[in-house]
């Protein structure tokens, strides 16, 4: 790894697995959470079932797309403050 590339591990040596852990959790119960709200929502959708799809792949799409681009705008912030910290 390079030497001005990002990584949690040179900093947080001591509890980066337990923040991993914390993390990995997070987002396996935010999955979950997400795939039970749209079961729920498909069996009271008033649209028929294609329609209601359509719909929903679209959103889909538009939120991967919009995470996908808060991930890389976090990850760029994190980045230059780390460079920042090391430099100071």
């Amino acid at each position: 790894m390079a030497h001005d590339e990002f990584s949690l591990d040179d900093d947080f040596n001591e509890d980066s697995p337990q923040i991993a852990h914390g993390t990995r959790n997070f987002i396996a119960g935010l999955a979950v959470g997400a795939a039970i709200g749209a079961g729920i929502a498909l069996l009271y959708a008033p649209d028929r079932g294609v329609t209601t799809r359509k719909r929903l792949g679209r959103r889909m799409r538009r939120l991967k797309h919009s995470t996908g681009e808060s991930v890389h705008e976090l990850k760029s912030a994190l980045r230059k403050e780390m460079r920042r910290v090391k430099r100071a």
